[in-house]
């Protein structure tokens, strides 16, 4: 009898609070808002090939379309 009511006690400590307590629903996770708009970039053409990166490297902004990229793998990397 004493392992019988262990283990109920023990089993009701883990349930889900949900289901424990009947009376109240569970509130909703919190979402933070980001701090900062993300900007929006495209990616650059160099000789009909998209860039991998979307913005500068070095600076995190747009890609100049005037510099040439750097190639890495055939595929051209913009610069600013």
């Amino acid at each position: 009898m004493r392992i019988v009511t262990s283990c109920l006690v023990g089993l009701l400590a883990f349930a889900h609070p949900a289901t424990a307590a009947p009376g109240k629903p569970a509130p909703p996770p919190q979402t933070r808002p980001q701090p900062f708009p993300t900007p929006n970039f495209i990616h650059e053409k160099y000789d009909g090939v998209l860039s991998v990166n979307d913005h500068c490297p070095v600076r995190h902004g747009k890609l100049h379309p005037s510099i040439r990229p750097t190639y890495v793998n055939r595929q051209p990397v913009g610069f600013c």
